[in-house]
């Protein structure tokens, strides 16, 4: 029961959840905010090369891209991205390839920055 509760507090359909990588404690406006950009239907998902004959579920009504969301708000991890792509009800393949969302590439590239971070950090310290 108690892993339970620990997995609904970050899981990535949780609208409320507390991100374990950047620590944000509620994705549920950025859903709100887009929810009307989207409009969820049934699609063959072999139109876009995702298995044959398999259904998925995700279309858009507005031409956007997903870094211009990003750029809209506070940089968002790539741990929350998916979290709104699920909330949403989006299929993350179908958003990924629609949006040139790569969750691998995004979160190389979420560490990079935040080690490069750290690390400026600690030399500033050590030398002021």
């Amino acid at each position: 029961m108690r892993s339970l509760i620990i997995h609904e507090k970050h899981c990535t359909a949780n609208p409320n959840r507390v991100c374990q990588l950047c620590g944000r404690k509620s994705i549920k406006e950025i859903i709100d905010k887009y929810k009307e950009l989207f409009e969820v239907k049934e699609v063959d998902a072999k139109e876009g090369g995702w298995g044959g004959g398999t259904i998925i579920k995700a279309v858009y009504k507005k031409s956007f891209r997903l870094r211009d969301i990003v750029n809209e708000l506070d940089y968002i991890c790539p741990n929350c991205i998916l979290a709104i792509i699920r909330c949403l009800g989006l299929n993350r393949h179908y958003f990924g390839s629609k949006f040139n969302f790569d969750y691998k590439k995004a979160i190389e590239n979420w560490w990079r920055i935040t080690n490069e971070e750290a690390w400026e950090k600690e030399e500033r310290e050590a030398y002021y």
